[in-house]
């Protein structure tokens, strides 16, 4: 097998192994619940803290646990000895301001286009019952807390989808097979979303896969996936009515 094909198989296969990992280990409720005691003390005094529901503590430790656990499965794991093992190092995995201005550009029209629907979605009691994920009060310590999670989550997320497999496999595959494969995978782990949700991946992970090829940095994906997540969960963390 030519060596190009060996690396091409490493990588499906690592990339492969390790969100299944990811995968298993935030679908265990188990491990949840050893937290959710005790995030259910924070943020207020007890005498004046609202009482959060199981359900409501499990979302809260369970999203927060996640985005942990996935800046080292999906970012740290792959992009370490890939950076290590290239002469580029972290550049190589789209790490990296070039084409700044490209980037920037095309983050402000996916914003154009994706902020509106946000804010329409975000009217929904099915979307509002999903989403914030963090069900603590959303005073401006929490907010930020959440923002700052989120962002090392997708920058994580971005190295693995649009850095380690598109980045990774194009000088294998080329760029057309490699944007396929890549956003094929994108779109099957999103099926556990809202059917619109879902639908959008198939978009989404094509443009920012394009916008990733044609700058060689995943900062236009990293930037709007994450001003897209904060406004979802601001916009969806106003009062909600408690299930009877």
């Amino acid at each position: 097998m030519a060596e190009s094909s060996l690396r091409t198989v490493a990588l499906l296969a690592g990339a492969t192994t390790l969100y299944l990992a990811y995968h298993l280990a935030i679908s265990k409720p188990s491990v949840s619940r050893l937290f959710a005691a005790r995030l259910a003390t924070l943020e207020r005094p007890a005498a004046t803290r609202p009482a959060l529901s199981s359900s409501d503590a499990l979302s809260t430790i369970t999203s927060w646990f996640r985005k942990a656990l996935g800046v080292v499965l999906l970012g740290l794991l792959p992009a370490v000895p890939m950076a290590l093992s290239t002469p580029a190092g972290l550049h190589a995995l789209g790490l990296n301001l070039d084409h700044l201005d490209q980037s920037l550009l095309w983050t402000g029209v996916a914003l154009a286009v994706f902020l509106p629907v946000i804010a329409l979605s975000s009217r929904g009691p099915a979307h509002r019952q999903a989403y914030p994920e963090v069900r603590l009060p959303f005073t401006p310590r929490i907010a930020a807390w959440n923002a700052g999670a989120w962002a090392a989550f997708l920058l994580a997320y971005e190295l693995f989808f649009r850095g380690f497999m598109l980045l990774g496999l194009t000088p294998l595959l080329g760029p057309e097979v490699a944007l396929a494969v890549t956003t094929m995978a994108y779109v099957f782990v999103h099926l556990d979303k809202f059917a619109g949700e879902v639908l959008g991946t198939i978009f989404t992970g094509i443009g920012f896969g394009l916008v990733t090829l044609e700058t060689g940095s995943i900062l236009m994906p990293f930037l709007a996936h994450l001003a897209v997540a904060v406004t979802n969960d601001t916009l969806a963390s106003r009062p909600r009515p408690r299930p009877a």
